[in-house]
């Protein structure tokens, strides 16, 4: 008995075999997290315990389109510098289309980007406030990240409201947190605004990937749009996304940011991260 319960132990907090379909890593205790899949095994070596110092970059999302909406573009960037970045989906997105097929679609997604996926099973549509912080606490825990993406507090949407709301009070001594836009978020000033034109087709597909969306919302159309707007006028790219720096360690951000061209507008209160990027 006492060698069962050892095994079970050790295969709660295993990490994905290579080329494994099936994931073997559940925090099955509160149920509320599911390993589904993974980019290569090179950019599994952070889960449990940082390697290196390389701690992961976590984007939370309340649904399954929600992360590659709001920072589809920086996460491919950051992959694509070898940095590990988890998508983390809160509900199962029931109440947009067959949850199987949408958890299918979002695995494709964060296959594009490069990312990890966590699918949780907290109910679309009345995500609480209390399951949202179980489920933050869990993610944070476990993996100890340096940046967290989240979606932005200020939206018509009640689930992304309570999961930014999780996220901020759970992640307090988190380095660095960061709010991304929606189409539904009201009144998002951002702070920080990342060039994307280098891995725009790149987003582009990951949004494409949730097809059971397309004939029923305007996503396609909110991306484009959304992506020409942020950057215009600063010209820090033809494709951008913005961000809303909640809090941060500028220099740890900053050498987050340094593999993308990004701008700070003049927003009040605000420092400078590109002064403190070159140590001025």
């Amino acid at each position: 008995m006492r060698n069962g319960k050892q095994q079970t132990k050790r295969n709660a907090h295993a990490t994905l075999d290579q080329g494994s379909a099936i994931p073997r890593w559940q925090p099955a205790r509160d149920g509320l997290l599911h390993l589904v899949s993974g980019a290569t095994a090179r950019q599994r070596r952070y889960h449990s315990r940082p390697v290196d110092g390389n701690r992961p970059v976590i984007i939370f999302g309340a649904h399954p389109d929600d992360a590659a909406l709001g920072a589809g573009g920086l996460a491919a960037i950051m992959t694509r510098q070898s940095l590990p970045v988890i998508i983390v989906t809160a509900t199962t997105g029931a109440l947009g289309g067959n949850p199987v097929l949408r958890k299918a679609e979002d695995s494709n997604s964060a296959r594009i980007l490069g990312a990890e996926l966590l699918s949780g099973k907290l109910r679309d549509g009345h995500l609480s406030l209390h399951g949202a912080i179980r489920l933050v606490e869990s993610v944070i825990k476990e993996f100890n990240p340096e940046v967290i993406l989240a979606p932005y507090e200020d939206d018509t949407h009640q689930d992304h409201r309570n999961l930014a709301l999780a996220v901020a009070s759970v992640a307090r001594r988190v380095p660095n947190l960061l709010y991304y836009e929606g189409p539904t978020s009201r009144d998002f000033f951002p702070s920080v605004v990342v060039d994307i034109s280098a891995v725009w087709q790149q987003k582009w597909d990951a949004i494409v990937a949730h097809a059971s969306q397309m004939s029923r919302t305007n996503l396609l159309f909110w991306t484009d749009f959304i992506s020409k707007c942020r950057a215009w006028p600063r010209y820090c790219g033809s494709r951008c996304e913005g961000f809303r720096l909640a809090h941060g360690d500028l220099l740890s951000l900053a050498r987050v940011f340094s593999a993308t061209q990004y701008e700070v507008p003049p927003v009040i209160g605000m420092v400078d991260i590109a002064e403190a990027h070159h140590g001025n």
